[in-house]
């Protein structure tokens, strides 16, 4: 059941007056994915970065639904390739030569975009190495 709410203005919207700047809440960091090109600027840097991304699958062969890793070769060996959920994995090789692995998991109710899980795979990444160090 839906229900509706009608507001009246009773002011001409030119003498509304707002008391400082408006101010929009912060944005969270799934919108603030840096733009193409971050893993081949990061390898240029000394990086090596190796990623794998999973998506729910349904083999041929098989009735049920797994998360698998999806790539152009087994891409036809699957009846069913879900558009939402899945999972990337980064290992990460610093400059230095510390390996470290991290996952980002997308939700089932979320589209799967493989920039996104690269960007958040290797940002946990650097972030487990700060912790560690």
């Amino acid at each position: 059941m839906y229900t509706t709410t009608s507001i009246s203005v009773t002011e001409p919207a030119a003498s509304i007056s707002v008391a400082g700047p408006a101010t929009l809440p912060p944005k969270s960091p799934l919108v603030q994915i840096p733009r193409k090109g971050i893993i081949h600027s990061l390898r240029k840097r000394g990086f090596k970065i190796r990623v794998r991304h999973y998506r729910w699958v349904l083999g041929k062969q098989d009735d049920r639904i797994r998360l698998s890793l999806f790539t152009s070769q087994n891409r036809k060996s699957f009846s069913y390739i879900s558009s939402t959920g899945g999972m990337t994995e980064a290992d990460v090789t610093f400059p230095d030569g510390n390996t470290i692995t991290a996952r980002a998991l997308c939700n089932d109710e979320d589209s799967y975009c493989r920039r996104l899980g690269a960007y958040l795979a290797f940002k946990r990444a650097v972030q487990a190495r700060k912790a560690a160090s």
